[in-house]
């Protein structure tokens, strides 16, 4: 059942690095999307054999948090690789990928790639709740921010019990392996090619994306490469 207090809420989309920690313009939000982010991803790895630390927070480029009146509603993870460094693919995040999903990029010339990590959407603002899918949002708005970065793919592992791999391939993910098991959870392992970006479907999924988009909150940090005005933006559900 929807939560009808939920039905006015002022959205915003903020982008900033955790690495850039003198800077104090986006404190508050990293810190509930840090919160958001430890509670919901401890209570998915309950019971399985890998305990989330917060060094995985922190070790990625860049944090994207959709916050809802000052609480981080969901929260997505970004950091860039380097097929051709060594201890780039060295790294426990390519744990995840086999030699021959590495060739296969490769044989498409793909050199830089963005990952996509821990799409982490809080239980208050789940579609249940508030009449759309803020998963859904976070993905597409993610391909965006990446069109507009130097990276040529983005590589992920997508959960199938949640639904992430049919979101992905919503937004032109590309299965390059399927049915994979990645800490207890079958995975397809997916990847986006650069201008494969597929349009939302659901008018008004697409119209809160736009404004999110469009009115985008920046870190001074990352200003240089994603710049927008940072306002509050009022998103109303359909009741």
């Amino acid at each position: 059942m929807k939560n009808n207090s939920l039905s006015k809420i002022n959205f915003t989309y903020h982008v900033f690095s955790p690495k850039a920690w003198r800077e104090k313009s986006q404190t508050a939000e990293m810190q509930q999307a840090f919160q958001t982010w430890l509670k919901v991803w401890t209570d998915t790895y309950k019971g399985r054999d890998f305990e989330v630390k917060a060094e995985e927070f922190i070790r990625h480029d860049l944090i994207c948090a959709v916050m809802a009146d000052g609480e981080a509603a969901a929260v997505h993870c970004y950091s860039f690789f380097d097929l051709e460094s060594k201890p780039d693919v060295s790294t426990k995040y390519f744990q995840f990928f086999s030699p021959t999903f590495i060739e296969k990029m490769k044989e498409k010339d793909i050199h830089t790639v963005m990952s996509m990590e821990y799409l982490t959407v809080n239980e208050k603002y789940r579609s249940s709740q508030i009449g759309f899918s803020l998963g859904r949002a976070l993905i597409q708005l993610g391909v965006r921010l990446f069109e507009d970065s130097p990276g040529h793919a983005i590589v992920a592992p997508a959960r199938k019990d949640v639904k992430v791999h049919e979101m992905a391939y919503d937004c032109g993910f590309t299965c390059i392996e399927g049915d994979v098991i990645q800490r207890g959870f079958a995975c397809d392992m997916i990847a986006y090619f650069k201008g494969d970006h597929k349009n939302v479907s659901d008018p008004f999924l697409s119209r809160i994306c736009d404004r999110l988009w469009d009115q985008r909150v920046i870190s001074d940090s990352i200003r240089e490469h994603v710049s927008a005005p940072a306002i509050v933006i009022p998103i109303r559900r359909a009741v």
